[in-house]
């Protein structure tokens, strides 16, 4: 008896593969896939769960081929649900700009911290300093990728000109953020795009003169004693006490993450050399270091931007008492940049000028300030001594910021016939001393 051979079933159409997680849009309904068999799937309303309906595969297929139907795939999973919350029904696509080209670029941290994972077969654990340097070199790689410096078989002419979107290296507590902003929305990268456009409104519950009370209080981490941070938070709340028992208006009490920052932004070597002494200060930034000889005035200039907490500023130089209210809450959280050049062989300030920001302008202006009269500025301020520093420099020495990397102040130095020197990126300590020394000239 031959056996009785049946032909193969013809499929018309693909069969589509769906998933709880997924949504299938009608027209202007969306429903929820539930189940599947061998006739086709089973849906269920997203607004009415009650609601269900049949499609057969080759209705489903003909939707999507027409398209009076669409599917998102993984729409319901809790990571783009997170992700809806965020930015709404955007996408990826839907970003566009500087927010865009950010997320892109620091993706490439989050992937090489991934890929260095699976190769140690654990998480890495760094200390600050290692992962500073780490995301140091990572941007470095990064950059040039994207230049395509590491491609020696490229077809690039060696005249054409190659634009990229670079950003500067994250910090530690930047990445970590992004790091795990990624990976909680799936490692998708719309979850590290910037949710803000600017500041917004900060509310801070704590009063001016409070927050002054805890920076002079915090000053006591910059002792020989070396207390740890906790140990001077302990100290403070004690003071705080007991200063609010003879106040008619009490001092609020700041969270320690609160008086950790302000400790944090102290300046590196003020902590270092109140805690270890001047002289390992300068062995440790590298200002004992005596390779560098200027032996005439303008011989050698210094120049540098440095940033300032205002109220800082104000507490450690006891202006702060005599500050109008207005002004003092006008100073709380706010920060200033310097710019200063120094003559290395005279330790002589030579420019000094307060920007918002470092800037181009700012460099511009410090610069001519070096080779200018300032009498007048002593004079309006009342100093002892007059503001007598004016040389026309022979060499300036500044590091590789965009503020003095420019077609601005670099036109200057050539106007000037001033030789222009930027150390090697990453090597602050060459060929120059560190530019804190700024601390011992004031000092003296």
């Amino acid at each position: 008896m031959l056996p009785d051979l049946h032909k193969p079933n013809l499929f018309r159409h693909a069969l589509v593969k769906l998933s709880h997680s997924d949504r299938f849009t009608d027209g202007d309904v969306d429903w929820k896939p539930r189940s599947r068999d061998s006739e086709g799937w089973t849906f269920s309303n997203e607004a009415n769960v009650r609601d269900e309906r049949f499609l057969p595969h080759s209705e489903v297929y003909a939707k999507l081929v027409s398209g009076t139907a669409k599917v998102r795939y993984a729409y319901n999973v809790p990571e783009n649900q997170r992700l809806r919350a965020i930015f709404g029904d955007d996408t990826f696509e839907d970003i566009v700009g500087k927010r865009r080209h950010l997320a892109l670029f620091r993706e490439k941290f989050i992937k090489r911290f991934d890929a260095e994972w699976m190769k140690l077969g654990k998480k890495p654990r760094w200390s600050k300093e290692k992962f500073e340097a780490t995301l140091r070199t990572w941007r470095k790689e990064v950059i040039a990728e994207m230049l395509g410096l590491d491609d020696e078989d490229g077809d690039i002419r060696a005249d054409e000109m190659v634009e990229v979107r670079a950003f500067p290296t994250p910090s530690v507590k930047t990445f970590r953020r992004d790091y795990k902003r990624y990976h909680a929305c799936g490692g998708e990268v719309l979850g590290i795009v910037h949710r803000h456009h600017g500041p917004g409104l900060h509310l801070r519950k704590v009063d001016a003169d409070s927050i002054a009370f805890a920076h002079q209080e915090a000053m006591q981490y910059m002792t020989s004693a070396k207390p740890s941070m906790a140990k001077v938070y302990l100290q403070y709340r004690a003071r705080l006490d007991k200063v609010n028992a003879d106040r008619a208006v009490k001092l609020l009490m700041v969270t320690r993450s609160k008086f950790e920052t302000i400790i944090s932004k102290f300046d590196a070597f003020d902590k270092w050399d109140g805690r270890h002494g001047r002289a390992s200060a300068l062995k440790h930034f590298g200002m004992a270091k005596r390779g560098i000889n200027a032996l005439s005035v303008g011989e050698r200039i210094e120049i540098d931007f440095w940033n300032v907490d205002l109220m800082t500023l104000f507490v450690e130089t006891g202006m702060w008492s005599i500050l109008p209210p207005a002004y003092k809450e006008a100073v709380v959280g706010k920060r200033v940049w310097f710019v200063a050049a120094i003559d290395i062989a005279t330790r002589y300030i030579v420019a000094f000028r307060a920007s918002l920001n470092p800037n181009a302008v700012s460099a511009a202006a410090a610069i001519r300030m070096i080779m200018s009269d300032k009498r007048h500025v002593s004079d309006f301020v009342g100093a002892e001594t007059p503001w007598i520093g004016m040389v026309k420099p022979c060499d300036i020495f500044s590091d590789n910021g965009t503020e003095f990397a420019n077609d601005l102040v670099e036109g200057i130095m050539r106007s000037a016939k001033i030789t222009f020197n930027r150390p090697q990126a990453g090597n602050p300590k060459s060929p120059s001393e560190h530019f804190l020394i700024l601390n011992i000239a004031f000092a003296a």
